[in-house]
């Protein structure tokens, strides 16, 4: 990520530097370049980065607490379409008790990332929410039928039901 922000100031590269120094990974956790990298990627026009920075001000990680750039930002990742963003101004909602609202985000958020989902399952937009193989030979095998009657008999033993204790599995 360095190199890509050096070399051509790429706001991906940006917001995964802003990642690594906001959650600790790969470095220890530093706000305040967090928040740089970060706005670095808003100034270039990501509107992922809407997500990170309003949560950032919604927790007060490297400034005080204000729920009103929080939701500001949140809401420019909402309208770039990121489920996420949803979420957030939903739990904000619920924070000043605007119930109502809260549901009504709550729902557009499951409602858009399964639509994005069934499009594209490695869409950025869902933030690593559903990935999918990247080839049709790394697919899983089908299930065998036989496999699943080979474990019936050894839980319960041919022509018996299954014991209620075990009636969760599915055979």
């Amino acid at each position: 990520y360095r190199r890509a922000v050096f070399e051509g100031d790429d706001p991906i590269a940006h917001l995964g530097l802003g990642r690594a120094y906001g959650n600790g990974k790969a470095t220890e956790v530093n706000y305040e370049l967090a928040l740089q990298h970060y706005s670095a990627a808003y100034r270039q026009g990501l509107p992922a980065s809407g997500i990170y920075l309003g949560f950032m001000n919604y927790r007060g990680h490297g400034m005080p607490k204000n729920q009103s750039k929080a939701e500001y930002f949140f809401q420019i990742a909402a309208d770039a379409g990121y489920p996420a963003a949803f979420i957030y101004l939903a739990k904000l909602a619920l924070s000043q008790r605007r119930i109502f609202r809260a549901g009504k985000l709550l729902v557009h958020a499951i409602l858009l990332g399964v639509r994005i989902a069934r499009k594209d399952p490695n869409d950025p937009r869902l933030l690593g929410g559903a990935r999918r193989h990247a080839a049709e030979d790394e697919l899983p095998a089908e299930p065998d039928p036989g496999i699943r009657r080979e474990q019936r008999r050894q839980i319960c033993g041919p022509g018996e039901r299954v014991p209620a204790r075990n009636r969760h599995l599915r055979y």
